[in-house]
């Protein structure tokens, strides 16, 4: 499964407002909180750890502005993972990508 771009996984738009960012934020850390599927099955537990670490890693994104400024201008994540083999835009990003810039 491919990782969607950080707006996509937090579901919100491109110039969406602080508090609407950390809201969503929020809301999904409730929801696919490792400790709420501490009964399910294995393979629900390593899907909701995978989803909860893809929200932390597009929150620490999009959370910080200066961060997200440079997500929106350069498509440079904050943290080393790559979201996927295009970003929100639809560049095509790849290792030549990031010697580049």
């Amino acid at each position: 499964m491919a990782p969607n771009c950080p707006y996509e996984v937090l579901g919100v738009k491109r110039g969406s407002v602080d508090k609407e960012i950390k809201d969503a934020y929020r809301s999904l850390v409730l929801k696919y909180h490792p400790d709420k599927f501490a009964n399910a099955s294995e393979h629900q537990r390593i899907q909701a750890k995978r989803k909860f670490q893809e929200i932390a890693e597009a929150f620490e994104t999009l959370g910080d502005r200066a961060s997200r400024n440079r997500y929106d201008s350069r498509g440079e994540m904050t943290v080393q993972y790559r979201y996927s083999s295009q970003n929100c835009r639809g560049r095509p990003t790849s290792r030549a990508d990031e010697k580049e810039g």
